[in-house]
């Protein structure tokens, strides 16, 4: 009877810190490198998660961000917009912060780590400009889920604003769709202050579906546009 007793004393402590264990890493399965982009409406600095279909980076995440080299890199991007001939060169910045779990951004936290900024993306041959930097995720402004989308049922697609600066410039983002779809980010200026999302029919030249869509302001450039981690 006694070591009945024990058998089954062990048997629910070892129940009990196994599904400890299986909770912890469920709660920190986002852990791991996360590389961004950075952009700027010229006056604040934000980070977008480079998302994939895929866990842990199925996230689309912007953050608004501060660094002790923010006006340097405000300045850089400001000179260094992306527009079609050099969406994929080295006018974009890109930065790999130290591994952390992603759940703290996806829950809308603030966080404050290290990162290394490249001229370029970082996973494509460039080289880095500032080593041991450190930033500061301060709050979110769009978080969105890209596990579990819907299938595509029409050729329409979404834009969502983000800020809306006090020099008169906004910032959207394209929600990225089922494959194939591509991730934006897009400066304007002069829009219809009171819109909020954008619906348009999109083509096979996505380019000229982001002309399209913002079509209805003085100005707009494009921040950052990805496609290959998107494409069939």
């Amino acid at each position: 009877m006694i070591k009945l007793f024990f058998l089954i004393a062990s048997l629910v402590i070892t129940t009990g810190v196994n599904s400890e264990q299986n909770s912890k890493q469920h709660q920190h399965s986002r852990v791991g490198s996360h590389g961004m982009v950075l952009t700027t409406d010229g006056n604040e600095l934000y980070a977008s998660h480079m998302p994939l279909y895929r866990s842990p980076h199925d996230y689309q995440l912007i953050y608004l961000v501060k660094s002790t080299n923010k006006a340097a890199l405000i300045s850089y991007l400001s000179h260094h917009n992306i527009t079609e001939q050099s969406a994929s060169s080295n006018k974009m910045l890109t930065i790999l912060p130290s591994n952390f779990d992603l759940n703290i951004l996806v829950e809308g936290q603030a966080l404050t780590t290290n990162m290394t900024v490249y001229k370029g993306h970082f996973e494509r041959g460039t080289t880095v400009w500032l080593e041991d930097q450190t930033i500061k995720f301060v709050r979110p402004v769009y978080r969105r889920a890209l596990a579990n989308l819907p299938d595509a049922t029409d050729n329409k697609g979404q834009w969502q604003r983000l800020t809306n600066g006090s020099n008169g410039t906004q910032i959207w983002v394209h929600q990225i769709k089922p494959r194939p779809s591509y991730d934006a980010i897009v400066l304007t200026k002069g829009c219809i202050k009171a819109l909020d999302t954008l619906s348009i029919i999109e083509t096979k030249n996505r380019l000229a579906d982001i002309d399209n869509a913002f079509s209805h302001c003085e100005e707009h450039t494009i921040l950052y546009f990805e496609t290959a981690d998107f494409s069939l």
